[in-house]
């Protein structure tokens, strides 16, 4: 019999050493083996969900070859009969050959044997185990299982600690709260239990320890502080009326027990430390002889005589930092960063000069100098590096050259061999525009972009710029940029500096080659931004792209530290009335959507109201504020908050679309209709978002056929709309909805394509449409019960997805898999295939929430499948969310509570519905008949005074 141990370190023991030493060390093989193991003993898997998991991206016959490699390698370390196959398409792990952990715990929970599943429970699945090159999948897989049974660990802690406390053992019931804290550490319910107990069995200093720990790794993690509800416990606790704010900032000092160590072993103890201190001299040594490199920032430029060149003393700042950042291992803040520092002081009302401008930037020292005339043909550079802190002087080099470009190569040179570094081997004038007219727009165009927020002068002075040199790639960018602050006629400009990048410095090309393939949703893009924010960690830019690129990639959780920095970095534009860009605003937001994408509203509201509270005249920080409002559950609040962002900027009415989502949310539809009804817009897209919003309205009543003729109205394309587009998408949902499943096939395939220009022009966009579209078509398939066209349709959707920079669009093909398997009748190995699609459980695609809820109903586990419809309820209206209308997710809760016993819950949901449902079509009215019918059932009390 073979051991293997997943909860914690991976073990293998009890066979051949030699080959089970071996598979340890094949990383794929192991994760394929503990992919079979995590399930209950002998439960089968197809062949087609370990595809979708471990070789997303290969071909249909290349991934199954790989698979077939991989079950012989198993085979050859285990013995030939530990993997089991059943109709040559599922394969299992025998459990009477190899005995895994994790079965173990699942049936020791689930048949009650709570001390038994914790003792298996060695620590988190696969603790420090590492893929690389893993799949999203997998990824995603992982962290649920391993949050899946670290939560029926902690549970199973937290049963045994109730159980201990009604036997009055306060001691014992502390210490498995403890152990359940442990494994849940974000918990507040958990923290709060345990302080109880420890206050309970007359431990008030250990409850007292504990808070502090949590708190200061809730301040250090997340930047956040412990609820008030948990401030006001340990208030009580440290005998105060109420928490005050020092609760958390000042926590409470650990006691240190003094202990008189014997005479000889404090001697042994001193001559140790003398040792340590010794070998760490010798260690830091080398250290010491090469201190830290700085950070360089380059300011100002003065003409030193009449002759010297104004517009030469103008362009050079910019054009050294440009050479000194191509000094590989230079850390240097960009002119245009330090342009953006400078306009933030002067908006916040601190200008300052140049070294402030520095100092906020993050510069450790700057280099600053004087130009001279030197006869007819020559110029001299005197540069001086300081300390931008004390104005300590550094270093200071004299160039001379023919020409600005000659000096700004020199100095560069100079200053890299200074610093122990190599200098570029070609001049600027091979990566910048070798036009000094055109840098001296540039630099102009930066003053008025940054400093003076004067977009339109920028647009005049950048295409200046471009008109002296038509290859001036970072003019181009910044047209585009200044021409996106005026909400107009940025992509051409984006798409132009695209193709110069080629002739722009390395840092500059990277940023274009960056931006623009994310908004064409090349995959590629977020490997760039990492390879930028590596390069440049000093740009908070570089950090928002890292941040931005992972959530887009799913990884919610990695985006938060990079989104955080950001924010730091760039704090001083929150400080600023108006800033021409506000990254920390920017990465404000996206944090607070990461937060909402993880389920971890707490986090999000308590983020959203520090970001009101850092910029209360900001109208971006209110529509966050409203959207978090939303999504608890508080909708006048919400109401509020949207009236305050309109106010802010600049509209004297709340926006009437605002209105009506408000309206739709809270399940109050004759406002809706009422709303939309009014109003003559003359802007063809306000026009069309009226229309969009109907359909809404009118699917969320129950009418999908009254949806769908007014979706029609979307497929006339507007006069005015240079594209011509066709919106497809509301008529086939609506026709799906309505059970015409013939027509809502073909509005999906309509929906996947476009003209023969967009689609040359924009692969990747089409790329993301086509996978999106054709999912819809399989789960119109799959409600037809034609298993061979979704399977078809899945291959088809892989193949799309990988050429999309979105997670959730790899991340489709497992949904599909997910339908095929729930008509197979393989509820077990759907809800494997439907997790893995499920990229978030509140904006994620809502159809895989209600498919998990059925699922999990079929399989008799009413709790999963409320979770994951509560969750779709927690998110919002449109994008992935618009597949499903709220009362549907609504009727499908009320069946789950009703499973789970939860009656009055059930009544509850059944009363919305029915409401909802008030003048639905025939086919939804007989399904509100029905609520009508569970809510007219007589209420049983039982002896407990409850309800079933």
């Amino acid at each position: 019999m073979i051991r293997l141990r997943l909860l914690g370190p991976v073990e293998l023991a009890g066979g051949d050493e030699a080959p089970l030493r071996q598979l340890l060390a094949q990383p794929k093989r192991l994760a394929v083996l503990a992919y079979l193991a995590v399930r209950p003993a002998g439960t089968y898997v197809r062949r087609d969900a370990l595809l979708g998991v471990f070789w997303p991206d290969l071909p249909q016959d290349a991934a199954r070859r790989s698979l077939r490699q991989a079950l012989h390698v198993l085979r050859s370390g285990l013995g030939a009969e530990a993997i089991l196959t059943r109709v040559d398409e599922e394969v299992a792990l025998d459990p009477a050959r190899v005995a895994a952990d994790v079965p173990q715990f699942l049936a020791a929970v689930a048949e009650r044997r709570p001390v038994e599943a914790l003792d298996l429970y060695r620590g988190d699945l696969l603790a420090g185990f590492f893929l690389s090159g893993a799949s999203v999948a997998f990824e995603r897989w992982l962290e649920d299982e391993r949050a899946r049974l670290r939560d029926l660990a902690a549970r199973a802690a937290e049963g045994l600690a109730e159980a201990a406390e009604r036997g009055g053992d306060p001691a014992g019931a502390a210490g498995w709260a403890r152990r359940a804290l442990a494994l849940v550490p974000d918990d507040e319910v958990a923290l709060r239990r345990l302080l109880t107990l420890l206050e309970r069995a007359g431990d008030r200093a250990g409850a007292l320890r504990s808070y502090d720990s949590f708190a200061r790794r809730l301040a250090r993690e997340l930047d956040e502080q412990p609820s008030e509800e948990t401030r006001a416990l340990v208030a009580r606790l440290r005998g105060k009326a109420r928490p005050s704010p020092m609760d958390l900032e000042r926590p409470t000092p650990v006691p240190r027990l003094a202990r008189r160590a014997p005479a000889r072993r404090r001697a042994l103890l001193a001559v140790s430390a003398l040792a340590v201190l010794f070998l760490v001299g010798l260690a830091l040594g080398p250290l010491r002889a090469r201190p830290r490199d700085p950070v360089l920032a380059v300011g100002n430029v003065t003409t030193g005589d009449p002759g010297a060149p104004a517009l030469a003393s103008q362009a050079l700042p910019e054009l050294l930092s440009t050479g000194l950042a191509r000094v590989n291992g230079l850390s240097v803040i960009s002119h245009p960063r330090l342009e953006e520092i400078a306009g933030q002081l002067i908006a916040s009302g601190h200008p300052g000069d140049a070294t402030a401008a520095a100092r906020a930037a993050g510069a450790d020292e700057m280099i600053e100098g004087v130009l001279y005339r030197m006869g007819r043909d020559s110029l001299r550079l005197d540069l001086r590096r300081a300390d931008t802190r004390r104005g300590v002087l550094r270093d200071a080099v004299t160039v001379a050259g023919r020409d600005v470009f000659a000096l700004a190569d020199s100095a560069v040179a100079r200053f890299a061999a200074r610093l122990g570094r190599v200098s570029p081997s070609s001049g600027l004038a091979s990566v910048t525009s070798p036009s000094l007219v055109a840098h001296g727009f540039y630099d102009e165009g930066l003053r008025a972009y940054y400093r003076d927020a004067d977009y339109r002068a920028a647009i005049r002075l950048f295409q200046a710029a471009l008109a002296q040199d038509s290859t001036f790639a970072m003019a181009a960018y910044y047209l585009g940029r200044s021409y996106e602050s005026l909400g107009s006629g940025s992509q051409g400009w984006f798409a132009r500096a695209a193709a110069l990048a080629s002739h722009a410095p390395p840092r500059e090309a990277l940023y274009i080659r960056v931006w623009w393939p994310a908004a064409q949703n090349d995959p590629g893009w977020p490997a760039l931004a990492e390879s930028l924010a590596a390069r440049y960690p000093d740009e908070p830019a570089a950090l928002y792209a890292v941040g931005v690129g992972r959530s887009m990639a799913a990884d919610y959780r990695g985006s938060v530290r990079p989104l955080r920095d950001a924010i730091r970095m760039d704090s001083l534009s929150l400080t600023a009335p108006a800033a021409a860009r506000c990254i920390a605003c920017d990465a404000y937001g996206e944090l607070v959507q990461s937060y909402i994408n993880m389920d971890s509203l707490a986090a999000a509201d308590s983020l959203s109201r520090a970001w009101v509270g850092r910029q209360p005249r900001a109208s971006a920080a209110w529509w966050a504020r409203a959207l978090v409002l939303n999504r608890l559950g508080r909708g006048a609040d919400a109401v509020q908050a949207q009236r305050v962002a309109g106010q802010l900027a600049g509209a004297r009415v709340a926006d009437p679309i605002s209105q009506v989502f408000d309206a739709v949310y809270n399940g109050d539809y004759s406002s809706a209709e009422r709303l939309l009804a009014g109003g003559d817009d003359p802007d063809w897209r306000l026009r069309r978002s009226r229309v969009w919003w109907r359909v809404i309205t009118l699917r969320y009543e129950g009418r999908p056929r009254a949806a769908a003729d007014a979706a029609r109205a979307l497929l006339a394309p507007e006069p005015t709309d240079s594209e011509h587009r066709r919106e497809w998408l509301p008529l086939g949902i609506s026709l799906f909805e309505a059970g015409d499943y013939a027509r809502a096939a073909d509005a999906f395939d309509s929906a996947s394509n476009a003209g023969r220009a967009f689609e040359r022009e924009h692969p990747w966009s089409m790329a993301r449409r086509r996978a999106w579209t054709l999912t819809l078509r399989a789960t119109v398939a799959a409600a037809q019960g034609d298993t061979v066209a979704v399977r078809t349709l899945a291959d088809t959707v892989a193949a799309y997805g990988v050429q999309s920079a979105l997670g959730r669009d790899r991340l489709l093909r497992a949904y599909i898999h997910g339908l095929a398997l729930e008509r197979a009748g393989r509820w077990r190995d759907a809800v494997d295939s439907l997790r893995l699609s499920a990229y978030s459980p509140t904006e994620g695609f809502t159809r895989v929430n209600l498919e998990l809820a059925r699922t999990y109903l079929r399989l008799a586990h009413p709790r999963d499948a409320i979770y994951w419809l509560q969750a779709a309820l927690r998110g919002g209206i449109e994008g992935s969310n618009l597949y499903v209308t709220r009362p549907l997710l609504r009727e499908e809760l009320a069946h789950a509570f009703d499973a789970a016993g939860m009656v009055d819950s059930a009544r509850a949901e059944y009363a919305l519905v029915a409401r909802a449902w008030a003048n639905a079509e025939p086919l939804y009215r007989v399904r509100r008949d029905t609520a009508l019918a569970y809510l007219a059932r007589p209420r049983l009390t039982t002896a407990g005074g409850g309800s079933r």
